[in-house]
């Protein structure tokens, strides 16, 4: 693994590059948070996309929102870098495109665009780059999407665990 602490914007970013699988489930990739933070003090990761384990990007295999909420429980803006056009599930796709709307997690095809993203230096919201196979990436943020995903998923695991209907746990 090798660590280089890039500073742009006056906001350092840790760029992580490594040939070996870095994060295979949730605990290494607490590991790699502790790591970094504590050797050079980040809390903005860049991470190369060979150092993730694949079902990472199987989002059936929910990999990817058990080791993204750990990034954000841990206040770490995280970045992956590499070329994602193998990828052709349309679901994935959607997710980094909307991930890379937002302020915490984004999927970046160079590491310079990925510390870019994670020190705010992308110029304006109108700058796009292609990202994920052909889909734009347009700079910018919208929270409310994002917020509308997870408050879904949240609400249906809620109902799901209470095997209350959402209307008879609204009403009370």
């Amino acid at each position: 693994m090798k660590t280089e602490v890039i500073k742009k914007n006056n906001t350092e970013a840790a760029v992580v590059s490594s040939d070996e699988l870095l994060i295979t489930d949730v605990q290494s990739a607490l590991d790699l948070i502790m790591t970094v933070k504590y050797e050079t003090g980040c809390t903005n990761i860049a991470v190369n996309k060979e150092a993730i384990v694949n079902d990472f990007f199987v989002l059936s295999s929910c990999l990817a929102g058990e080791i993204l909420q750990k990034f954000i429980n841990y206040g770490v803006r995280f970045a992956i870098y590499g070329d994602f056009s193998k990828y052709t599930s349309k679901p994935l796709k959607d997710f980094m495109y909307e991930s890379n709307k937002g302020k915490d997690i984004y999927f970046q095809p160079t590491a310079s665009l990925a510390v870019d993203k994670l020190s705010g230096c992308a110029k304006n919201k109108k700058e796009t780059v292609m990202n994920a196979d052909l889909q734009e990436v347009t700079y910018g943020y919208r929270h409310s999407r994002m917020d509308k995903i997870f408050h879904n998923s949240i609400s249906r695991q809620l109902t799901e665990q209470n095997h209350l209907s959402a209307p008879d746990r609204w009403n009370g």
